[in-house]
This record gives C-alpha cells, sequence and structure tokens, in this order.
C-alpha cells in the first residue's frame, strides 16, 4: 500500500512492520500491565490517594461558610489528587 501521491513512499515502512509483529499480542499487553499493577506499592498509592480525596472532602465540609478562601483552597486540592492519579496510573488508567 503507498501513500496516494507519493508512489515511492511506502504507507508503513518494512521494519515498522517487522516490529509490530514480533510484539507482544494486545491480550499478552494487558496481562503484563495488569500483573505490575497488583503490587503492593501500587496498592499502597491507591490507598494513599483515596486517603487524600477523603481528608480533602471531610476538611471542606467542616470549614465553616465564612471563611470561603478557604472552601477555595479546598476545592483547588482535587487537582491535586487527580493528577497523582493520572501519573501513578498512567495513560489507560489501567
Amino acid at each position: 500500500m503507498k501513500v496516494q501521491g507519493l508512489s515511492s513512499i511506502p504507507a508503513v515502512p518494512g521494519g515498522l512492520r517487522r516490529e509490530l509483529a514480533e510484539g507482544p499480542t494486545l491480550p499478552e499487553a494487558a496481562e503484563l500491565h495488569a500483573a505490575k499493577r497488583m503490587t503492593k506499592e501500587h496498592w499502597a498509592r491507591d490507598r494513599l490517594l483515596f486517603a487524600a480525596v477523603v481528608v480533602i472532602g471531610v476538611l471542606q465540609y467542616l470549614t465553616p461558610p465564612t471563611t470561603l478562601h478557604w472552601l477555595y483552597v479546598l476545592q483547588r486540592l482535587y487537582y491535586v489528587a487527580i493528577v497523582l492519579a493520572g501519573l501513578d496510573m498512567g495513560w489507560r488508567g489501567a
């Protein structure tokens, strides 16, 4: 298969095609990824992130309405937890 208008350039180079064919299949890659995620270190990080979200929620609930600036700060702390979870869990979040 060639790129339209450029007859001398193949759409997928042969070397790349071989690399894709030699790599693990999708179920094998998912199984390897799941095995890495099931370590005690990952469970501890997941628990820590969950605890952080719970603590932020409790603090937000207990903050009196007269201190609106603290409510604003606590609401923005949820972003930190989301970013840390994204960095820990990776692109797929699996």
